[in-house]
This record gives structure tokens, sequence and C-alpha cells, in this order.
């Protein structure tokens, strides 16, 4: 205790060296006692016949309890479904969820064990491997840290042809600083970009993004004013194809959110 009492009162460099040793251990501490979790995100897409749009509705709006008990039991949270149409007849669900669990992705089912209310139609909007598929992250950006509340999420889609997807998704592997900048500043947040083959051949990209600021126009019109952002369009529109359903003036067309779970 003496030696600890000198080094706090004797000569500066002493004081600090303490000062920042102390500073480390308190940080290891903090830090190292618990243990760390990765969250996994992940991306599926389901086909939905025109004939079943209604009965999926009303079947997340109904299901939403038990949808949220499923979801807890399965170290499963922040999970959001989307509806949308991409042609005259096909309609398509993206979901969205992170898995903190320590299970290989195959592995995790959430609503393995719900039971017949779960299974009680055949809509699709199930987890069930034979019909939702599994989608490849090719894009992830977090943001800075903001709080959970008051947030606004979004799924949109566009396509995208076979020949151009090497492209895309080398372009996606560095992003330009300035492009992310600007979507943090425009108070954008965990911003994923799945790929998946829906159908033989047909592809489509699908976006999950959070918006925490308080005037979403105003925010977008600045992010597509940001003359770095709009070379780098330059690059990634043309590989893109945006769906005949979208409303004027989007690029990508922005879903239906059918459900989501904290």
């Amino acid at each position: 205790m003496k030696k600890i009492i000198k080094c706090f009162l004797g000569p500066k460099r002493v004081r600090l060296a303490f000062i920042i040793t102390a500073g480390f251990v308190l940080f290891f501490i903090m830090t190292g006692c618990e243990e760390h979790r990765t969250v996994k995100r992940f991306g599926f897409v389901a086909p939905v016949t025109m004939d079943k749009l209604n009965e999926c509705r009303e079947m997340y709006a109904e299901e939403k309890p038990y949808l949220q008990a499923c979801m807890d039991s399965a170290d499963i949270g922040n999970m959001s479904v989307y509806l949308g149409q991409v042609d005259t007849n096909s309609y398509y669900t993206f979901s969205y969820y992170e898995y903190i669990g320590d299970k290989d992705a195959a592995d995790v089912e959430p609503g393995a064990n719900a039971g017949e209310a779960w299974h009680k139609s055949d809509l699709l909007a199930r987890r069930d491997r034979g019909k939702w598929i599994e989608m490849v992250e090719v894009f992830h950006f977090d943001g800075d840290p903001s709080p959970i509340k008051n947030r606004r999420r979004f799924g949109c889609v566009l396509g995208i042809e076979e020949k151009d997807i090497l492209a895309y998704t080398q372009l996606h592997i560095a992003v330009w600083p300035q492009v992310l900048k600007t979507i943090n500043d425009c108070n954008l947040r965990n911003f994923s970009i799945f790929l998946g083959e829906v159908e033989k051949d047909k592809y489509y990209l699908f976006c999950y993004y959070e918006y925490v600021g308080d005037d979403f126009e105003a925010d977008m019109k600045r992010n597509a004013q940001d003359k770095v952002t709009q070379v780098w369009w330059t690059y990634t529109e043309p590989l893109q194809r945006p769906v005949p359903t979208r409303k004027e003036g989007e690029w990508w067309h922005v879903m239906e959110e059918l459900a989501h779970v904290k």
C-alpha cells in the first residue's frame, strides 16, 4: 500500500505511468469478464402466391406474440419480415434477423419448435429450408452507435443479372470511405445487402437498414447530393436492375413490413 501511495505522490512521470497501467487493467477487467458474443446476420427470401397475400399478412399480425417467444428461445432478435412485388405476378417475402448464439448458420432454425400454429398454413411464410432460400450478405455497415428507440426499419429489393454479380460484389468488398461516411452522416445504421437466386437464373438484391434521424426525406436528399456518392452510383447502378413495380422516384423498391420482433 505504501508503494502505491508513493506512486500517486511521486514524480509526474511515475504517477502518469501508474494511471495508464491502472486504466489498461480496468479496461481488460471490464471487457474480459463477459464472453464476447458476435452478431450473425441472416437474410432469407421466399415466394408468395397472389392468392395468399392477405392470408400471409394476417398470419404475421396474429402470430407476432408467439413469434416473439420463438425468437427469444432461439437467441434470435431484431427480426423483420417484408413483402414486396417484383413484377406483375411475383411476390416475395424477405426476412432479416440477427443471431447471437454459437450455432452454425445451417443449425439456426427460428420457429423450428413453434408447433401447429407456426405451421398452420402453406404460405411459405415459415422457416422451411425447402422453401426459404438463404441469401448471401455482400455488404454490411454498422455506422456509429445510436439509441435503439425510435428507429425506422426498411427492407428494399432490386434485381441483378448473373453476369454482373462478380463486379457488384467486388465493389462492395471495399466501399469508398466517403460513401460510408455519407451513409453514416445521413443517419443510416445497420445497413446490409443480401444476394439471392430466388428462382433458377433469377437473382435479386435485398437490403435492410435502420434510420435513426428525424427527417428521412431530407437525409436521403442530402445523401443523393453527395458528390462522391454520385460517382459511386455510376459504378453500381449499371449493375442493378430496378423492379418494374417500384414507385415513382424509387431506385430500390421499398417493401411492406409484415412483422418486426425485437
